[in-house]
């Protein structure tokens, strides 16, 4: 991503954890490369895809790709507690949904909700030339890479059900 656009970003995976009825999207500390130091992130564990401003929960609730240039003031948006995990010289967002596959058909189950999101973001602007372009390319980046993740989740889920039906034979 950061070649396709020009400058550095970071990409986390978030994935979907449920509490009290609630969804969250939680970070995935073990796939993550950060190119940029975001020393207020780091408290950043999880959030409820319902929160507002927040693209990759809307990402996330909207099951697809979205980019976003985050306005100069965004960490006011937030309320006090996701604030201060947001740093505030973060520019733009891309989140790509993980989405659910039918074990039987490989497609996507629309009944299911995703396993999480895959996020780029970055604190330099995306630069005008060509930007429109830049950013459908990365868009469409996401969605294969999203893609490829929802394959490897579907066949460690079918390794998990023929594991536990060997064991109870």
């Amino acid at each position: 991503m950061s070649k396709a656009l020009n400058i550095s970003c970071n990409a986390r995976y978030f994935e979907a954890v449920e509490k009290d009825q609630i969804t969250y999207i939680q970070q995935d500390r073990d796939l993550a490369i950060l190119n940029i130091s975001m020393p207020r992130e780091f408290g950043f564990t999880r959030v409820s895809v319902d929160t507002p401003h927040i693209v990759s929960g809307k990402s996330y609730r909207e099951r697809r790709p979205i980019y976003e240039d985050l306005p100069e003031d965004h960490h006011k948006l937030y309320d006090t507690r996701v604030a201060q995990m947001i740093e505030p010289r973060q520019r733009w967002v891309l989140s790509c949904p993980v989405l659910k596959l039918d074990p039987e058909t490989n497609r996507h189950n629309e009944e299911d909700s995703p396993h999480g999101v895959i996020v780029f973001y970055g604190v330099d602007d995306v630069p005008e030339l060509e930007k429109e372009s830049r950013i459908e390319f990365c868009l469409e980046c996401a969605q294969q890479f999203a893609d490829q993740m929802s394959q490897i989740m579907n066949m460690l889920t079918l390794t998990e059900e023929m594991v536990v039906g060997h064991d109870s034979t």
